[in-house]
Parts: structure tokens; sequence; C-alpha cells
């Protein structure tokens, strides 16, 4: 009996390996990026090697569409939905997305975080132990190894709203995702050797090797244009000396790492609306200001709808300049839009160019203040408030999906 079971499953497997690669790869496929298609790999070299095809035709597929601006949006539907927010605070660790805090429809801030798990889009509230972040928005949040790292942002007085009685934060708040706990990193208030960025809100900052890099932000009236790098190893802040001209201090702008010793910062609010792109060259710590051709096509309001990169390509999804008549409602409406800023020539050539948008696709109610990530192959932007033409806006918690429309 045991040999003809032996024999049976001797004969399964070599019937599953004789299918031909064309047909196996084309079942592999339908795979989801967050799990099967990973452990797929695992079975045999010829699987991962198909398994690898895979995975690179869907990344070709994804520059392609958004070089071309040929994206699908799709609304997703949830069972459970998170309360509605903007402002908020979002990052992708593995196959999740997290979102931290942002502000209610009642003008309150949120102190919880939420996982999405980006293969059934089903949404946890995460129990977590530890000392947890205070009701903040505008926060910075970032992905470490296995940890989330948020630091500063503001709330206005639950009491009176009033901005002048807002507070601001600038502390560092790590959370441990394996084990769910919250820490808190020091403050170096009785320490004055030891420096630290000051508190505020609308910063931005991302993650380069073991360093975190945050650039400007506000505290009520004041705008800043300092760098910071916290040590995400020993937890420890320096302020590098900048040297040459600087971008205008500002908030709400968009920060992304170009290559190992580059980033790249676009738009922002200061003293006024601001549409330039600048590079920050780390090895020399200097600042070169980027040419911008094509201005007509940029995209309108940089500084509340965050900016995400693909390779050399830098995706807002923004507003549209014209209304579009929405079946549901009676009233006009601005739909959600793909820019594409072309950095393919930044590093080389100090420039970068606005491309023509592909409006071709499922119209999607315009938001600001949303998060958007990107996750393998695909982006999801979440929440803000939506973009009425008669002034008025509502305060949604909308999941939308964008990916390659074929």
């Amino acid at each position: 009996m045991a040999d003809e079971q032996e024999a049976t499953n001797a004969q399964d497997e070599c019937e599953l390996f004789d299918i031909p690669n064309e047909i196996t790869e084309e079942i592999l496929s339908y795979l989801s990026s967050y799990g099967e298609l990973q452990q797929a790999k695992l079975v045999c070299k010829a699987w991962h090697a198909l398994v690898l095809r895979i995975i690179t035709r869907r990344k070709r597929i994804f520059y392609e569409s958004v070089c071309n601006g040929s994206l699908y949006f799709q609304t997703i539907p949830q069972r459970f939905r998170i309360s509605p927010r903007y402002s908020h605070s979002s990052c992708v660790l593995g196959k999740s997305m997290y979102v931290f805090g942002g502000c209610s429809p009642s003008n309150t801030a949120f102190n919880d975080i939420h996982e999405l798990d980006l293969k059934d889009y089903k949404w946890s509230r995460l129990r977590l132990s530890g000392i947890s972040p205070p009701p903040k928005e505008c926060a910075s949040m970032v992905a470490h190894k296995n940890r989330i790292i948020i630091f500063g942002g503001w709330c206005l007085s639950p009491r009176t709203g009033i901005v002048s009685n807002a507070r601001f934060h600038n502390g560092v708040n790590v959370l441990d995702v394996p084990s769910l706990t919250w820490s808190i990193t020091p403050l170096n208030n009785n320490n004055p050797d030891l420096l630290q960025p000051c508190e505020r809100a609308g910063h931005a900052a991302c993650v380069l090797q073991d360093q975190m890099i945050v650039f400007g932000g506000a505290q009520r009236l004041t705008r800043y244009n300092d760098v910071w790098m916290l040590d995400l190893n020993l937890m420890h802040w320096t302020m590098p000396r900048i040297t040459g001209k600087r971008p205008s201090a500002r908030f709400g702008h968009s920060q992304m790492v170009m290559d190992p010793q580059t980033l790249i910062i676009i738009g922002g609010w200061g003293n006024q609306l601001f549409n330039d792109v600048w590079l920050l060259h780390l090895k020399t710590m200097t600042w070169t200001e980027v040419q911008v051709y094509k201005h007509e096509l940029e995209a309108p309001q940089i500084w509340c709808h965050p900016a995400v990169k693909v390779h050399d390509k830098i995706v807002i999804f923004s507003s549209s300049s014209e209304p579009s008549n929405n079946d549901s409602n009676t009233n006009e409406v601005l739909t959600l839009q793909t820019y594409t800023l072309d950095c393919s020539q930044v590093l080389t050539q100090g420039s970068c160019t606005w491309q023509p948008r592909n409006d071709a696709f499922k119209k999607i109610t315009a938001t600001s203040l949303h998060s958007v990530v990107k996750g393998r192959e695909e982006f999801f932007i979440f929440g803000g408030r939506t973009n009425l033409l008669e002034g008025a806006w509502k305060i949604v918690n909308t999941l939308v999906k964008v990916t390659p429309r074929i």
C-alpha cells in the first residue's frame, strides 16, 4: 500500500513538472505578489526562474504604464473601514500598508495605527503595547527593516480649535512590527550639546541606508529649510552643514531618494506655492536647483498632493483643472488625474520635464491631503478631502488602487 502511494505521488509530481513552461508561467502569473508568487519560487529551480520572469515583466509593464499614463483607477470595496481622515501618514512594510493618525471631520487628531493587508485589502487595528504617540497629523512615517518610525506632527486644541493653541511635536516614536511594541527615543532637552530638530509638522522624511533624512516643515507661522539626519541604529540626530544656495523654507513638499547619494524634493508651500525641484547631494552636502521644463503640464496644488517615485519618474495624483459630471451626483466634481515628471536627465543634465497626461481612465473624485504609497507594481491612495467646485469639502476613507491599464 505504501509503495502504491509513493508511486502515485511520484506520478503526480512527474505530471506537474511535465507541463510546458509557457503554460506553467501563465498559471503562476495569476498569483498575488504578496505571498503566493514568492512562495512559488521555492518549489524548484524551474519555477524560481519562471517567477523571476513574471516579476520582471510586471515591473516593466508597470513602469511603461507610468511613462505613458496608461493607469487604471479602481475603488476597492471594504467591509471594514477605518475612520475618514486627512493629513494622515502611511508607509508600506512587507505585505502591508500602515496608516497612522490624521485629522477627523470634527478637526480632532487620531493616534491610532491600522494595517491593510495588500493581498485581500482587509484592515486591522493593531493591538499595541508600550507608550503610543500623541494624536497628531502631518507627521512623517517611514519604514526601516522591521520598524516604523514616526516623527513630528501637530494637533489643534480639541477645545478651542485655534491654530495659535496648536501643539507641535519633535518626538520620535518607533513601532517594532514583529512585537507590536511602541518605544520612544528620548529627547535631548537635558543635554545642550546634543542637537535635535525643533517641533514641526508638514516636513518630509525618507530613509537612505540606515539614516532618516528630514527636510523642512513648519511651526505656526515659521517655515524651515534645514536638514536633519537620524541614525536609525544609534537613534542619534545630527545636523549636517549645508553650503551654497538652498531651497526656500517650506512645508507640504515631497521628498524621495534618487540614488544612494542624492535626494530630490518637489513643491511645497511657504511664503508662496512652490513648483520648483531641488537635488540634495549628500556627499558634498550641497543643493542644486533643477531646471523644470513644460510647467504648463505640471500638477496643480503640488503642496497638498504627495508624490511617489517609480525609477526615474515622479507621479502625483492631483485634481484636474476641468470639472467632470458625476453620474451619481448632479453637482460637478473635480476628478483625480495622473501627472508625471520625467527625471531621467535630472542627475546627468540637471533638468526634468512634465509629461502630457492621459485622461482615458475611470473617473475618480479628486482628493487632497491623502496618502499615496507604492506597493508591488501598483499604487494605493487612501483618505483625504474631496475637492468640490463650490468650495465645500468632505473627509473620506476611500481606498483607491492604481494599476497598469492592460
